[in-house]
């Protein structure tokens, strides 16, 4: 009891002590958030403060920028620029273009509505501030514009946003004595009012934000300037411009009258200058017509007439009359020419010969070119007779010919006769080489010699596909000859001796004749030679499928071992005999593989089950079942029911013994029972037996049944000697 006690005075002061510090958490949590608050408000009242001074300072500073109405009047009465940057820059405004030419251009960034270019010239400058500009677009606090002319008053434009200063300015305006001379007009977004005194113009415009524009809803613009001075400017400009029309107009009515008097004699001469043109004309035209015609005579006589009309162009036309005179000189030399080019094109060389003569002394200035074309001439006569030479075998005369015709200079065909010589040269190598030289069948006779390599080739592979011997690797060397007679010989050489194989190769030399050659018309001697390497393998391969695998003679395994296994893939177990054949020509490979006998376990195994039950199973699966089930079965249920014989035999006899009903009772139940059991075992195994005797007979049949019909659907491949192709043969039998 006194340890409980004590527990609970230890729970209860922790309890107390815990609400302890919570007040004191709490008291201390209310004095710092009292303190954190009076801080924000204090910083809330600073920056209040910090805030209401900047925006008086930010008043003091545009209202210090904004111009009165009397600066701008002090402006427009200075002509010094520099007063008034210094006054602008001093309440913080700052130059942004200048002009030249009146107005400021695109380059001030103005909108056409802030300019006055129907009331100031542009022979004005101008000069453009701005208050308080953003860098990045046109807006701004106020835009100032000073138009500036050294022997007039300024002008001045003011533009802002501020309807308090705006107020400021009209009250100035009014109380300065200016009075309204127009009712308030409707203008492009906006109203125009005017001002006047004695001397000065004020335009007072209120205009709204484009759609495109930025900034303020509203722009008030005040445009000031002296509307005497440009009144009187303009009505002098007008005078001026008044007199010069005049002038110009006077000037223009004498130039009309000079141009009249001018036309009117140009175009008595020119009538005159026609008629005379007409008819000299004329006379050129039909100049030209019987030039053109070939009139040579009456072309010369119209010139001639031409010139006693018209004197002057006396060296033009002598000129023509010398060009009629060469046209006709040319005429009768190209008649010439033509006749001699054609007589030479028709190989009529006597007559192109004697025409070019004929033109030698028509123009002895083509001497030189004309020698040559006879000298042309003389070449061609020349070969022509070499050529007829050749062609009847003369070669000696042609080759003599030929050198005559390369002695005349210049000659455009001494290639054609080189070429020629080359080939008397040949056709002369070639007589001597034709008694000894044997020249290649394959290039003079392509598709023959291939046609008779296609015949080696097809009988070759037919000889070793056919054959049940191995052929070692053999080169085969066949030389045929052919001579100018067309007599043909054929001759071989083997590198390894097969009997057979010579057969085969006599046989194709019997049937071999090569076709008769010929070059330059005569009959040469050829000779064509073939190359084959053989070589014909011939393998019995025996091949044992088991349910662990299948096995085949070791000799044989490393190479034919995944092959023997792909063709046995779908086949029964058994024992299985192939005849395995290839045959390789030049490289190129043909088998022919054929099944040549299959043996496997049948019903006769039963027959081993009544020896041993369960061995018949182990022979007809090839070992996939052992058959010691059955065998154990078998034997324990016939050593069972022998166990139980001797048990009823024993209980029987006990049986005779009993002296007391109910012991006999129990021994003759007893030796019943097991005499039963006896008869059940026995009767058990007896099925046993029988059943798998049965079952080892039908498992048989059905082996040789479906080994048969493996041998049936075969796959065999094998090569064909007429179709020159490996193939596949499918045998089903019925």
């Amino acid at each position: 009891m006194g340890s409980t006690k004590k527990i609970g005075l230890n729970k209860k002061s922790i309890f107390l002590f815990a609400c302890f510090l919570l007040t004191m958490t709490y008291c201390n949590a209310q004095n710092w958030y009292s303190e954190w608050y009076k801080e924000v408000k204090r910083a809330e009242a600073k920056a209040k403060q910090e805030k209401l001074e900047r925006e008086r300072k930010e008043r003091e500073r545009i209202k210090k920028a904004q111009l009165s109405f009397n600066d701008m009047l002090l402006f427009i009465q200075n002509q010094d620029v520099e007063y008034v940057d210094n006054v602008l820059s001093s309440r913080g405004w700052k130059l942004h273009s200048t002009n030249l030419n009146g107005n400021p251009d695109n380059d001030g960034n103005m909108p056409s509505t802030y300019k006055y270019n129907d009331i100031i010239p542009s022979t004005y400058k101008t000069i453009v501030w701005t208050f308080d500009k953003q860098s990045y677009n046109n807006l701004a606090k106020g835009w100032f514009t000073f138009y500036l002319y050294p022997s007039y008053d300024n002008a001045v434009s003011y533009t802002i946003a501020d309807e308090t200063h705006l107020a400021n300015l009209k009250a100035e305006l009014i109380k300065s004595g200016y009075k309204k001379v127009n009712p308030t007009d409707i203008i492009t977004r906006g109203i125009e009012s005017i001002y006047r005194n004695s001397v000065y113009e004020v335009n007072f415009k209120k205009v709204l934000r484009s759609e495109g524009e930025s900034g303020s809803d509203i722009r008030y613009i005040f445009f000031i300037y002296n509307f005497k001075q440009i009144n009187n400017r303009k009505i002098e400009e007008e005078l001026l411009a008044k007199e010069k029309a005049e002038q110009e107009k006077i000037a223009r009515q004498e130039a009309e009258r000079l141009a009249k008097e001018r036309a009117e004699e140009e175009a008595r001469i020119a009538r005159q200058k026609a008629e005379l043109d007409a008819k000299y004309n004329a006379i050129i035209t039909r100049a030209e017509t019987a030039f053109s015609q070939k009139q040579y005579a009456i072309a010369k006589q119209a010139y001639e007439e031409a010139i006693e009309l018209n004197p002057e162009n006396r060296e033009m036309l002598s000129a023509e009359i010398a060009y009629i005179q060469k046209a006709e000189l040319d005429a009768k030399y190209n008649a010439i020419i033509t006749r001699a080019e054609t007589a030479y094109s028709q190989k009529q060389y006597a007559i192109a010969k004697q025409a070019y003569e004929e033109a030698i002394e028509l123009k002895p200035e083509n001497r030189g070119i004309l020698s040559a074309e006879i000298g042309y001439i003389n070449v061609d006569i020349l070969c022509d007779e070499a050529a007829k030479l050749f062609a009847e075998k003369h070669l000696r005369e042609a080759t003599q010919k030929y050198n005559a015709a390369l002695a005349i200079k210049p000659n455009k065909k001494t290639a054609y006769i080189n070429n020629k010589m080359n080939e008397i040269a040949d056709l002369e190598q070639f007589l001597h080489d034709r008694i000894y030289k044997k020249y290649d069948y394959e290039t003079l006779k392509k598709s023959d010699y291939e046609a008779k390599h296609e015949y080696i080739e097809r009988e070759l592979k037919t000889f070793l596909m056919v054959n049940d011997e191995t052929v070692f690797k053999t080169k085969v060397d066949i030389v045929c000859d052919i001579d100018t007679l067309g007599y043909t010989t054929f001759d071989y050489t083997t590198s390894f001796e097969n009997k057979k194989l010579n057969n085969i190769l006599d046989e194709i030399g019997n049937n071999m004749k090569l076709i008769t050659c010929y070059s330059n018309d005569y009959t040469i001697n050829a000779r064509a030679t073939f190359t084959y390497t053989l070589e014909y393998s011939h393998t019995i391969v025996t091949a044992k499928k088991r349910p662990v695998g299948t096995s085949i003679n070791n000799d044989f395994y490393d190479n034919l071992g995944s092959f023997i296994n792909s063709k046995l893939y779908s086949a029964p177990y058994g024992n299985y005999i192939f005849s395995l054949d290839k045959a390789t020509v030049n490289g190129q490979q043909y088998e022919r593989n054929k099944l040549i006998k299959a043996t496997t376990r049948g019903g006769s195994n039963c027959f081993w089950s009544l020896l041993i039950p369960g061995l018949g199973d182990h022979r007809v699966t090839y070992g996939y079942k052992k058959g010691v089930g059955v065998a154990i079965s078998t034997y324990l249920l016939i050593g069972g029911g022998i166990t139980l014989k001797f048990y009823s035999e024993s209980e029987y006899n006990l049986y005779h013994k009993a002296t007391t009903q109910k012991s006999m009772d129990n021994h003759y139940l007893l030796a019943s029972i097991a005499n039963y059991g006896f008869y059940g075992c026995l009767a058990t195994a007896g099925i046993v037996w029988v059943s798998d005797f049965f079952w080892v007979m039908g498992k048989g049949a059905k082996n040789h049944k479906t080994q048969r019909a493996f041998k049936q659907s075969y796959l065999g491949a094998y090569y064909d000697p007429n179709m020159k192709v490996t193939v596949f043969s499918y045998t089903y039998n019925f």
